[in-house]
């Protein structure tokens, strides 16, 4: 199941905007369906995680 930006900071209980922020920094990935994106919540879940062993929080 592939998500929206307010849906994967609804299942994160991050903001929309912090979403964004790393969606453009490239710390989130995430695919396009025509002009949206659309994220798989795992591996948003695996990219989180991974941040978060490296010491960062939701912050990009």
């Amino acid at each position: 199941m592939y998500v929206d930006n307010k849906e994967i900071a609804r299942i994160f209980q991050i903001p929309v905007s912090t979403v964004d922020l790393l969606r453009r920094k490239g710390k989130l990935p995430y695919f396009m369906v025509g002009k949206h994106h659309r994220y798989d919540p795992k591996e948003v879940e695996k990219a989180l995680l991974k941040r978060a062993q490296q010491g960062f929080l939701w912050l990009a």
